[in-house]
């Protein structure tokens, strides 16, 4: 409220640069929940599939990034919770720190591999 009126400040939400998301951005948060609870084969079978509907793979290369950002506002999120209640909840706790390492995995380079293929 501005002057008692209803007044809008940001106007994001009309401005279409600012309003869209990236989609490898949303879909990093599916992907990192799956992957938090232990469905990385599921993860991998929901990006293929994107990736083959779309052939959308530029953005692949910022998959890192986003999945490392997606987990640090969960980690996030928790440490506020944790922080609003009188008694500490381990769980929230745990979680907030399993979530912050999957944030610093995934950043983390990949080790190298070799795979060599005969035929």
């Amino acid at each position: 409220m501005f002057n008692e009126q209803p007044t809008l400040f940001d106007a994001i939400e009309f401005n279409l640069e600012f309003s869209q998301i990236d989609v490898f951005y949303d879909l990093s948060f599916l992907l990192m929940d799956l992957d938090y609870w232990s469905l990385r084969p599921l993860a991998n079978i929901v990006l293929n599939r994107y990736l083959d509907l779309t052939g959308d793979v530029q953005g692949v290369a910022l998959l890192p990034l986003f999945l490392s950002l997606r987990a640090a506002v969960r980690s996030h999120v928790r440490l506020a919770q944790l922080s609003s209640q009188a008694d500490v909840e381990p769980e929230l706790a745990k979680e907030a720190q399993t979530y912050f390492q999957m944030a610093l995995d995934y950043l983390e380079p990949p080790k190298p591999q070799l795979i060599a293929v005969g035929g």
